[in-house]
């Protein structure tokens, strides 16, 4: 047997969303803030850039995740040497994998996707909506599974994506964590493990094989399943833009953002770490607060 434990796949090359698309939008509030031990969890603290005079632009976040569906929908085969005609064909089609309504949670799951491949570097390898039969009903597990090299190329990460957009914050993590747990307590992991090792685009029969050695073979000990959650919530303090104190809070707001996150993040997040029962995982957290989850899934549903 030919061992695949020095053979290496480029995943880089199959990454689909631009950094610049993702550094145009975002920004991060750093901090030291450490939560979980096991399972280990590691904390982002988005936000949607806002200019001087405290506008965030949702239409620009919306027109962004929207020019992405068919990358988000589709395999790379799918999508390649299109006419102008097979694009727009492919866009329409994308559109109708899309629920028409008003607490879908198809906006984060595209959400979640373009942050795990402009942040992590990690490439989607198994695409939700290609594997989702009824529209009309969202699929139930992972939001998306992607893959990456980390530890200098000597550990595959299978990362599930899971993403929860909600009014309340804390709702939004309890709904996160229940999900999370029915997924590793079912037989779903299992299948769209095996989803994404027999339909794994553009790689060779030998690249697929370094995968699969890692993923359930040879080399199983150097793979780390990883599950990436974005939680994204209404946050009331965005509510001084409408008051004498919004020149405050603008200047303030990194500030008020990491104290969120201390007093009110830190203490929820560790609690559902604590009770979760799955300690072989690890975590990778996006927080991202919006003037309104409402008025964001609103807007992307009536563009698109």
């Amino acid at each position: 047997m030919v061992s695949h434990r020095y053979l290496r796949v480029d995943l880089q090359s199959l990454l689909e969303v631009k950094r610049k698309d993702y550094s145009d939008l975002f920004s991060t509030v750093e901090h030291e803030i450490a939560c979980g031990q096991v399972p280990p969890a590691s904390v982002r603290l988005h936000f949607v850039r806002h200019d001087a005079g405290g506008l965030v632009p949702l239409d620009k976040l919306v027109d962004t995740l929207i020019s992405y569906i068919t990358h988000f929908c589709f395999t790379s085969e799918r999508r390649a040497d299109l006419s102008e005609q097979g694009r727009n064909r492919a866009y329409l089609e994308a559109k109708r994998l899309f629920r028409d309504n008003p607490n879908t949670g198809q906006p984060g799951e595209l959400l979640v996707y373009f942050l795990i491949e402009a942040v992590l570097q990690a490439p989607q390898v198994l695409k939700k909506m290609l594997i989702t039969t009824n529209p009309n009903f969202e699929r139930n597990g992972s939001d998306g599974v992607h893959v990456r090299w980390t530890a200098n190329g000597e550990l595959l990460e299978v990362i599930f994506a899971e993403a929860k957009l909600h009014n309340d914050f804390a709702a939004a993590l309890k709904s996160a964590f229940k999900s999370m747990t029915d997924f590793h307590n079912s037989a779903t992991k299992g299948l769209e493990i095996n989803y994404f090792l027999n339909a794994f685009s553009f790689l060779t029969q030998e690249q697929r094989d370094v995968i699969t050695s890692y993923v359930e073979g040879e080399n199983k000990g150097e793979c780390q399943e990883v599950h990436v959650c974005l939680i994204g919530y209404t946050w009331e303090e965005y509510g001084h833009l409408k008051t004498a104190e919004k020149e405050k809070f603008l200047t303030e707001f990194e500030k008020r953002y990491l104290a969120w996150a201390s007093a009110e993040m830190k203490p929820k997040l560790d609690a559902e770490l604590a009770a979760f029962t799955h300690s072989h995982l690890k975590f990778e957290f996006f927080f991202l607060p919006f003037v309104s989850v409402e008025n964001f899934r609103t807007l992307f549903l009536a563009t698109l």
